[in-house]
């Protein structure tokens, strides 16, 4: 594999936030909430067994300009049981995310 390529682990860990993300976003929208800016970062691990299927995942959600920190993180918790890819893998490996506030 070259090394700026896209593996497939990669890709499925890019599935996962754009998924999580756009089903966010139409949570808060509904809920007439605002943010300024969302940002990811993902990293996890894959099992050693065949099929190599994802142990654990985490995301770190980097928030910006919001009114309301306890509406906004049920909105990810809503996103979390609502996101169709988050719960496809979450079948197989564990899936956790920490939200960071930024001013």
């Amino acid at each position: 594999m070259l090394p700026h390529q896209a593996s497939p682990y990669k890709l499925l860990q890019a599935a996962l936030i754009s998924c999580f993300h756009s089903t966010f976003l139409e949570i808060i929208e509904k809920k007439r909430l605002s943010v300024e800016s969302v940002s990811y970062h993902s990293s996890g691990f894959k099992r050693d067994e065949i099929p190599a299927t994802i142990e654990t995942l985490h995301m770190d959600i980097h928030v910006k300009g919001i009114q309301n920190k306890v509406a906004v993180e049920k909105s990810f918790e809503l996103a979390s049981k609502v996101c169709s890819v988050y719960s496809t893998i979450s079948q197989v490996g564990t899936i956790t995310y920490t939200i960071h506030y930024l001013d």
